[in-house]
């Protein structure tokens, strides 16, 4: 889809009738141009877990529908 649009004096463009509401990474290219890429916000917490490739493999077993891991039953201690 190619449309036309126009920048105000405060540097802000209206999308809605060309992009769905979200969070997108803005790069600007050398000759001006514009890429808005969809992005996810990731925690520092959310990536040290991700770097854990323990906790990665065990998350990806219960998204897969076999978890290795076993019950905790935090009444016990």
């Amino acid at each position: 889809m190619v449309t036309t649009v126009e920048i105000d004096s405060r540097g802000r463009v209206a999308l809605g009738k060309i992009a769905k509401a979200g969070t997108y990474r803005a790069t600007r290219n050398d000759d001006g141009s514009i890429l808005l890429e969809p992005a996810q916000v990731v925690t520092e917490a959310e990536l040290a877990v991700l770097r854990n490739a323990a906790v990665t493999a065990s998350i990806q077993s219960v998204v897969d529908g076999q978890p290795t891991t076993q019950p905790y039953d935090w009444k016990s201690t």
